[in-house]
C-alpha cells in the first residue's frame, strides 16, 4: 500500500529533536491547518535541509503522510522571517505569538490562522521599528490575540455590556468571559477582571482595528500593560493555558530599563 504525497506551503512554528540525527516540527500549513511533521536525518551534519526546518521560516514542502507524523520528503525556502531574531525585543514578541500558535491550533480546520499569522508577520515588518517600544509590543501583541480570539468565535463584545447591551461609556465596568460587563450587571460568583475607561477604550480599538492601525497609537506603559493583561486573561479563560513566554519579554524591557538607570 502506497503512502499519500502532498504538497502544502507552511509556517515552522516550533522544532524539537527525535531520536539521535532527526526533528520534528510544527507547522500551520496554508492547506492542513496545524501539522507535526518527522525531518528525517536533520540533525546530521551533512543535511541538505537542517538549516530549513527552524521556526519563523516560511516554507514550501512535499510530505508523506503517516499515522502519528508526516515525513518530509522535500523543502524549498519561500521567505525568511529571521527578522524577528535580530533584537531581544523582535525575538520576544515572535516566541509570543509561536506559543500561543502551538497552544490554540490544534485541528486540522484552523485555516484561518495560516492567513492571519502572515498578515501580522508582514505587519511587524512594516512597524518593525515602533515595536522596539513596550507600549508597541503589547497593543501589537493584544490584537494579534484578539484576532484569534474572533476566529476561534470567541471575540468578547466591547461596544456595549454584554450583558444589557447599553453604552459603557458612563458607567463603571468589568471585564467578563462574554466581553465589558457593566458592574450593576454582574452576576453573583461570576469572574471578573477590573478595568478602567482607557483600557476599555484600547480594548475596543483592538478589538475593531486592523494591527496596522493600531500602530499609529502610542500608549503608557501601564495603558499598554493593562491591555495585555486583559488580552491574556481572555486567552487563558478561552483555552484554559497560559502563555510562559510573556514573562520573558517582561524581563527583557525590565532589564533594558535598568540598563538606562
Amino acid at each position: 500500500m502506497f503512502s499519500r504525497e502532498y504538497k502544502t506551503r507552511g509556517f515552522i512554528i516550533a522544532r524539537r529533536k527525535q531520536g539521535e540525527t532527526s526533528k520534528v516540527i510544527t507547522v500551520i500549513s496554508k492547506d492542513w491547518g496545524r501539522r507535526s511533521i518527522i525531518v528525517r536525518a536533520a540533525r546530521e551534519t551533512k543535511s541538505r535541509v537542517g538549516g530549513l526546518v527552524e521556526p519563523f521560516l516560511l516554507v514550501d514542502m512535499v510530505l508523506v503522510e503517516g499515522k502519528s507524523f508526516d515525513t518530509l520528503k522535500d523543502i524549498a525556502l519561500v521567505r525568511d522571517y529571521k527578522i524577528l531574531e535580530q533584537s531581544l525585543s523582535g525575538f520576544g514578541l515572535g516566541n509570543i505569538m509561536m506559543e500561543i500558535l502551538d497552544k490554540i491550533s490544534r485541528h486540522e480546520t484552523d485555516l484561518d490562522i495560516f492567513g492571519l499569522l502572515i498578515d501580522y508577520l508582514q505587519c511587524y515588518e512594516r512597524h518593525r521599528i515602533k515595536l522596539a517600544r513596550y507600549d508597541h509590543i503589547l497593543v501589537f501583541l493584544s490584537s494579534f490575540i484578539m484576532s484569534i480570539l474572533a476566529i476561534s468565535g470567541r471575540l468578547p463584545v466591547v461596544d456595549g455590556c454584554a450583558v444589557c447591551g447599553l453604552s459603557c461609556q458612563s458607567e463603571e465596568v468589568v471585564m467578563v468571559s462574554t466581553g465589558l460587563c457593566h458592574r450593576r450587571c454582574l452576576e453573583r460568583g461570576e469572574p471578573y477582571l477590573d478595568l478602567d475607561k482607557t483600557t476599555a477604550w484600547w480594548l475596543y480599538k483592538v478589538v475593531t482595528e486592523t494591527g496596522d492601525m493600531v500602530m499609529q497609537y502610542d500608549a503608557r506603559d501601564k495603558d499598554a500593560n493593562k491591555l495585555f493583561e486583559v488580552s491574556i486573561y481572555l486567552f487563558r479563560l478561552f483555552f484554559d493555558k497560559d502563555v510562559e513566554s510573556s514573562f520573558f519579554l517582561h524581563d527583557i524591557f525590565k532589564m533594558k530599563k535598568g540598563g538606562n538607570n
